[in-house]
């Protein structure tokens, strides 16, 4: 079991104003020579004051990757819209000819465009992960998992309901570790059990919409490659 606390207060140039508390437990069973492991995390942040960079974004919570929800690409698990933006940014271009958005969107030749998605992060989260660990041959060993996770935009959003527009997100997968001197050597595939399709626009840098519905980001399974074990 670990766990965290991080006040930030205003200080020279800094406008960090927020406290910050996570933690996380973990549980084995050995069952002969398969292990059971199972891992629970949270985190919350509470901004307070005026400053327009409360929580800066090193600081916030993200989820997606080789130890949180392996469905999900690194960080990009969250909110569409809260806290990760899927939207194409597009800037006028400078210089002769056309821009970058016209081959993808003809009606916006005089921009050019830098494709999502972008990472936002979140002052709530929550995740769970189980794994079935077990022997395969020599220094090999196989594993199942299934993963659950989900950021918010505010620790006051955080719910517990599956799936949906801001629930909790859930994977499934397998791995292979090798065993080494320095730690297992670990490949996971993990896929989404609801693999959504997120609607994008694309938008100034000011946020004001260009061409609305302008595509579709699919969700898909994901490699991670890595050392050592995810909790």
């Amino acid at each position: 079991m670990t766990g965290a606390f991080k006040y930030a207060f205003p200080v020279f140039a800094a406008e960090a104003r927020y406290s910050k508390i996570s933690g996380q437990v973990a549980k084995f069973w050995p069952i002969g020579r398969v292990i059971l492991a199972a891992s629970g995390r949270a985190g919350a942040i509470f901004p307070y004051g005026p400053s327009d960079i409360q929580v800066p974004i090193a600081e916030r919570f993200f989820g997606g990757k080789s130890s949180t929800n392996r469905g999900f690409d690194t960080d990009l698990l969250g909110i569409p819209g809260q806290t990760v933006d899927y939207d194409t940014k597009a800037t006028i271009h400078e210089g002769s000819g056309t821009g970058s958005c016209a081959p993808a969107y003809p009606t916006l030749t005089a921009y050019d465009c830098s494709a999502g998605p972008r990472i936002i992060g979140g002052n709530g989260t929550l995740a769970f992960s189980a794994e079935i660990r077990f022997p395969i041959v020599g220094p090999v060993n196989g594993a199942v998992f299934y993963d659950l996770a989900q950021v918010w935009k505010n620790f006051s959003d955080v719910n517990l309901k599956f799936e949906g527009s801001d629930g909790l997100r859930q994977a499934v997968g397998f791995g292979i570790r090798v065993i080494t001197p320095i730690g297992p050597l670990r490949a996971d595939y993990g896929i989404p059990i609801k693999r959504n399709r997120i609607p994008f626009n694309v938008t100034d840098p000011d946020g004001v919409v260009l061409l609305q519905n302008a595509g579709t980001f699919k969700e898909g399974g994901q490699f991670f490659f890595s050392i050592g074990y995810p909790f």
